[in-house]
């Protein structure tokens, strides 16, 4: 039976919604494009350990995370709509580089604070009569970095920072004029998001509080004015009949009569639906879907970051590329500085070359002095060249009776008559001597010198007659050092 082998692909990842309070943590795991929820947490934030101490806060949210029992090391991060500046405008549709300067441009004069303080990025949506909906986002670099750091403390890797709310799923809008509302309430504010068929249009942080400093379940009485003050500012130039569409996002989960008493309320007909049951339509596995809306944030960041698309707005890995301005009065530090620079170094080469010219003339003088005895050693350098080259030509007999010579005795009791000597060095003295142990001597002598090989005595005799000399024959081959090995298979 042949076997299958099927890749299942796993990841996972954490969201976190940021709050002034507290932070809620989603950990979503994704099994072949399926998504599961493991854990979902609050971790509150104490005086010790809040957002301007991000060393502490990064410890204390390491440990809660490791209690908890959350393994996802990769996080996505949202931030509330209160930390954020929002400015949205109608521009000419043009490529996105170019669209990348209008927004440079846009939050440059829109925005009061520096750009170096912020933290910026975009999203665009086509509109009807080649216009583009351009929306430019901003926080607080003073903001932001510490979250960073606490996060990167906790053993996180941000992969994106982003806007909460605005990651809430929402319908299909398949007509550009209808316009998609999003209300997404918390204890103490809301946030409310605008889109359309295009895309996202416009977040709004709206604080509001209870009469009675409790949540009776009815609609606040502050929500609703803002709301309608807020629908005033944007009126809708379509059909006034058409209702638009308002999803709920409750974290106290309230009641199905206070989403039917809410539009009641407004001044603008919607039709009410339930966060809650959009979220439940994405791919999830088994039954371990979201079972309330209280992390319906933390959960849609986490799964913004599972899809492995770019968020719509990510301050981490901005659109925007600024070019870094520099002020009149650094530009004149910098020409200072540069000046200055210039300067010492033009002074040291200065220095360093009157050294040098220095040292050359100290040099010279003494190259001067030193004229007659560099003479002298030329002189004798031509002579030894000389007397090298005469030497290199100097032929080896002269070396083999030189070794001959030192063999034999000063005494002058033994002497040669002849030498024969050919050219491959093999040679035979013949001479006399006044006793035989004379001839023994230097016959010895021949075998103990490393340069004379097979050293024979030819014959030892009487000249006869009434002499007392003896005449002699000896054998040998003569063999100058460094040429053995070349000799040594024909001995």
């Amino acid at each position: 039976m042949k076997k299958t082998s099927i890749l299942i692909r796993t990841r996972k990842i954490l969201g976190i919604a940021l709050e002034e309070d507290q932070m809620l943590l989603s950990e979503l795991h994704c099994i072949s494009l399926r998504y599961r929820i493991i854990r979902t947490e609050t971790f509150s934030l104490s005086p010790e350990s809040d957002y301007a101490a991000p060393d502490q806060l990064g410890t204390a949210l390491q440990e809660f995370l490791r209690k908890h029992h959350f393994s996802a090391k990769e996080v996505v991060v949202g931030l509330p709509a209160k930390w954020l500046l929002v400015k949205e405008n109608e521009v000419p549709c043009v490529q996105d580089e170019s669209l990348s300067q209008i927004a440079r441009l846009m939050a440059e004069r829109e925005f009061s604070l520096d750009m170096n303080d912020l933290v910026l990025d975009y999203t665009s949506s086509d509109n009807s009569n080649s216009n583009c909906h351009l929306v430019v986002m901003a926080a607080l670099r003073s903001r932001i970095d510490p979250i960073l750091t606490a996060l990167r403390t906790a053993g996180l890797k941000v992969i994106s920072v982003t806007a909460s709310s605005p990651a809430l799923p929402f319908p299909e809008i398949k007509s550009p004029s209808v316009s998609n509302y999003s209300l997404y309430l918390r204890p103490n504010y809301a946030e409310f998001l605008v889109r359309n068929g295009k895309g996202f249009r416009f977040v709004k942080h709206i604080p509001y509080h209870h009469p009675d400093g409790q949540d009776s379940g009815k609609v606040p009485a502050s929500l609703i004015q803002q709301l309608n003050n807020f629908l005033s500012l944007r009126p809708d130039k379509s059909d006034p009949d058409r209702k638009d569409t308002l999803i709920v996002w409750d974290a106290k989960e309230r009641t199905e009569e206070f989403c039917e008493a809410l539009p009641q309320h407004l001044h603008r007909p919607f039709n009410i639906d339930r966060g809650l049951e959009l979220l439940k339509r994405e791919n999830w596995q088994g039954r371990n879907g979201p079972e309330n809306e209280q992390y319906a944030a933390s959960i849609s960041l986490a799964i913004l970051g599972l899809q492995s698309k770019p968020a719509f707005i990510d301050f981490l890995n901005s659109k925007i590329c600024f070019e870094k301005k520099t002020s009149r009065k650094k530009t004149l530090w910098w020409s200072l500085g540069t000046a200055a620079a210039l300067l010492v170094t033009a002074f040291f080469l200065i220095g360093s070359w009157y050294q040098d010219k220095q040292e050359i003339f100290t040099l010279t003088n003494t190259l001067e002095e030193m004229r007659e005895d560099i003479e002298a050693v030329e002189s004798l350098e031509l002579k030894v060249i000389s007397a090298q080259g005469w030497y290199a030509d100097r032929p080896k007999i002269l070396d083999c009776l030189r070794e001959l010579t030192l063999s034999f005795p000063e005494a002058g009791t033994i002497w040669v008559t002849s030498l024969a000597l050919r050219e491959d060095m093999r040679g035979i003295i013949t001479g006399k001597s006044l006793d035989e142990i004379s001839v023994l001597e230097v016959t010895d002598e021949l075998k103990a010198n490393p340069v004379f090989f097979n050293v024979q005595m030819l014959y030892l005799r009487d000249t006869g007659r009434s002499s007392q000399e003896v005449a002699f024959a000896i054998d040998f081959i003569y063999i100058p050092n460094g040429y053995h090995n070349a000799w040594q298979g024909r001995l």
